[in-house]
């Protein structure tokens, strides 16, 4: 059993720390411990002092018996060495303030192992360091007030200030506050900090804390941080180093070496280690939103941040990058490097050194691209320029848009040189694959070293071609040399395809092929090579080496030709004209042959047609008149090339006036002999077998008789026919007098006046 205990309590004082700003130390003199050092002496009931390890439980109260419990904390074997102890109260369980903040009594109880507690409980006295709350009660750094300088609690009670409404000086050493007015300063800590300005009396100058700052000018705040200055009215440094708001209501918001000296600027940060990495808000109304060496020079200037971007034109934006310039008024660069939008309401959105130089340019982006007159815009890409009024270059590199409304959309080293001319892209690696719409409302539309020169001519792709003409077009074509070029030279002309082709008369047209020629008006080669259509309105079907020289003519196959001065002529198969508005070609196949022309008595209202004779023999046909001599016989001379052309000759008299006429010589050497009563007049007529090559090769290819084979087989060349006149015959009321031979025939006939009907 425990007899007798003996308390005796010690409140110990603990070391202060000490905290290191810039080169200055602020010592803790008046920094409280939270902890408290209580001793006893413990002994038994004979009264002789323990040595033991105890376990023991202490409490706070707030009365000195019963009360409330305001802490527990228990320590356990705590040593006993001859029968004293020592502990450090709320090591275990931290002591709220509140147990001691509304200055009441507060008891100490003590419960041992056992459990046993010991009574009565102790009462907790002051110690050293509760001594500077007394300092909490007065303003020594105010004006001296009357009396004891006491606050003065305001209504309601939030408000507490001095009895002369002063300012407050708090912290370290050698604060500084110049001014008597009023409400004049609020300089709640830090160390070397001044606010106002000797002999001036500013008001309600407010310096949070800090090192070496200075608000010294009415309204002027700075919130902490070192070397800051706030020196114009209402202008506000919220931290950071060696910051200045300099002018009516500027704002730094922290950083390092920054500058706002412009009314209403701001700059919210950024800056450096040192005087030039500073960002300067010199407008009014600019701001920095962040990063170094960055300028603002003009009203409503935006810098977002980055590095060396500067503004110098009113409502200019710079949102960040580096060393970027906006220089006129409303321009804007998005961020980037080294960009310049020096036009009014000019924009770079970035990229790398792009330049937007007058009204209303713009680059979007991309690496050496310029805009360099009003309107003009650069999407995009490396080293485009547009430099016309309202060009563009979408994109690519090494593009040019080079007058009013011009466009090049992409590829590389393209030009678009004319007004409203256009390059859709295309190009290649070197300038000489550029394309080139030279042309005002020319267009290229792609691949590579293709002219576009003529006014709205085209060239839609390939490579080497040209479009010289107004108008004119090539759609496609050329090749990998210069020789292979297409060149579309007449106004209105047009090649296709092809290579090495040329349409050089006004509304020409090459189809495609290639080394094809269209020199005449509106003279056609529809494909093929090396065909030549030079007459007006000539036309060369395709086929190698045609040539058609006359206006109006047409050749087909190979090596066909039509001589200039053969108009509406016509060779297949490789002839040639002899006589204009003729057919030239090898065999000429047709149903029924005829000829029509106006009908001599009724010419206005009538045709004559005259149906063709066909034979089963390629025959010549000579004819002519002789009279019998009085010798009863009379000599024909028949052409000298007869014999040469003509073999089985044969020979029609006919007698006027009387049947008594015959051949007395056959035909021979070129000649035949007539017999018959004197004076006779005789019609004659010989016909001839012709037995030219010609006509040999033509019995051959188109014999007599002929048989259908492979799908011609039980195909009706009378159903072609018909089908090609019933649609007439219906409307002259003879279609019940014919019908197709076949199904096949009939069928064909229906299924196209089907898809007809449907096409309308």
């Amino acid at each position: 059993m425990l007899r007798k205990v003996l308390f005796c309590v010690f409140f110990i004082i603990l070391a202060a720390g000490y905290s290191r700003v810039g080169e200055v130390v602020f010592r803790g003199a008046r920094s409280v411990p939270k902890m408290l050092n209580y001793q006893g002496y413990l002994t038994d009931t004979l009264g002789s002092p323990i040595d033991d390890s105890l376990d023991m439980t202490f409490k706070i109260f707030d009365a000195a018996t019963v009360g409330n419990e305001l802490w527990s904390e228990s320590q356990l074997n705590v040593p006993v060495e001859r029968g004293v102890f020592s502990v450090l109260l709320g090591s275990g369980t931290p002591i709220p303030d509140t147990v001691f903040t509304t200055g009441a009594d507060r008891w100490l109880e003590l419960t041992l192992e056992g459990p046993q507690t010991l009574s009565p409980r102790t009462r907790i006295t002051a110690m050293g360091y509760a001594y500077t709350s007394t300092y909490s009660d007065t303003a020594e750094y105010a004006k001296n007030a009357a009396a004891d300088n006491d606050w003065v609690r305001g209504t309601p009670d939030s408000i507490l200030f001095t009895a002369h409404y002063l300012g407050v000086a708090r912290g370290g050493a050698n604060n500084a506050l110049y001014g008597d007015s009023v409400y004049t300063h609020n300089n709640l800590g830090g160390y070397a900090c001044t606010t106002g300005t000797a002999g001036q009396h500013h008001r309600f100058c407010t310096i949070s804390g800090g090192l070496n700052n200075a608000a010294i000018w009415s309204y002027a705040t700075v919130g902490g941080g070192a070397y800051n200055t706030a020196n114009g009215k209402g202008a506000t440094v919220s931290g950071g180093a060696d910051n200045t708001a300099s002018n009516f209501r500027a704002t730094v918001g922290g950083g390092s070496f920054n500058r706002a000296s412009g009314q209403y600027s701001v700059v919210s940060g950024g800056g450096g280690s040192t005087q030039a990495d500073s960002n300067s808000a010199i407008g009014n109304y600019s701001t920095i939103g962040g990063g170094r060496q960055n300028i603002a020079r003009d009203e409503h200037a935006t810098i977002g941040g980055g590095r060396d971007n500067s503004t110098d034109g009113t409502y200019t934006t710079v949102g960040g990058g580096y060393s970027n310039t906006a220089d006129a008024n409303f321009a804007v660069v998005g961020g980037g490097n080294s960009n310049i939008a020096s036009g009014s309401l000019a924009t770079v959105g970035g990229g790398y050194t792009n330049a937007a130089n007058k009204y209303a340019a713009t680059v979007a982006g991309g690496y050496y691209n310029v805009a360099s007159l009003d309107y003009t815009t650069v999407a995009g890409g490396r080293e485009n320029t547009a430099s016309a009024y309202y060009a563009t270059v979408s994109g690519g590199h090494n593009n040019t848009a080079s007058d009013t409304g011009a466009t090049v959309a992409g590829g590389c080293y393209n030009k678009a040189r004319g007004q409203y001319s256009v390059v859709s892209g295309g190009g290649g690696p070197n300038q000489a694959d550029s394309n080139s719409a030279i042309g005002d409302y020319s267009i290229v539309s792609g691949g590579s070293s293709n002219i576009a020169s003529g006014d709205a001519a085209a060239v839609a792709g390939g490579r080497y071609n040209k479009a010289r003409g107004q108008y004119s077009v090539v759609s496609g074509g050329g090749g990998p040399n210069q020789a292979d070029s297409n060149s579309a030279s007449g106004e209105w002309s047009t090649i296709s395809g092809g290579k090495n082709n040329s349409a050089s008369g006004n509304y020409a047209i090459v189809g495609g092929g290639y080394d094809n020629v269209a020199t005449g008006y509106a003279a056609t080669v529809f494909g093929g090579y090396e065909n030549v259509a030079s007459g007006q309105y000539a036309t060369v079907a395709g086929g190698y080496g045609d040539t058609c020289l006359a206006d109006h003519g047409f050749t087909a196959n190979s090596y066909s030709k039509v001589r200039a001065a053969h108009s509406n002529a016509a060779a297949f198969n490789s002839q040639t004209t002899t006589g204009g508005s003729q057919l030239r070609c090898d065999e000429l196949v047709n149903n029924a042959s005829a000829c029509a022309i106006d009908h001599p008595l009724d010419p206005n209202g009538k045709i004559l047609n005259h149906y063709t004779v066909a034979s089963t023999e390629v025959l010549l046909t000579y004819r002519g008149v002789a009279y019998i001599s009085e010798t009863g016989e009379t000599e024909v001379r028949l052409p000298d090339f007869f014999d040469v052309c003509n073999k089985n000759p044969m020979v029609q008299l006919t007698g006027v006036g009387t049947s008594d006429v015959f051949v007395a010589e056959d035909v021979s050497g070129n000649r035949f002999v007539i017999g018959g009563k004197p004076g006779t007049k005789v019609y004659w007529m010989v016909t001839g077998e012709r037995k030219d090559q010609s006509a040999e090769i033509a019995k051959v290819l188109i014999p007599v008789e002929q048989p259908k084979t492979g799908d011609f087989f039980g195909h009706s060349i009378d159903d072609d026919y018909l089908f090609s006149a019933l649609d007439q015959l219906q409307q002259m009321g003879e279609v019940s007098r014919f019908s197709f031979r076949t199904a096949r025939g009939k069928e064909r006939y229906e299924n196209a006046k089907r898809r007809l009907m449907e096409s309308k």
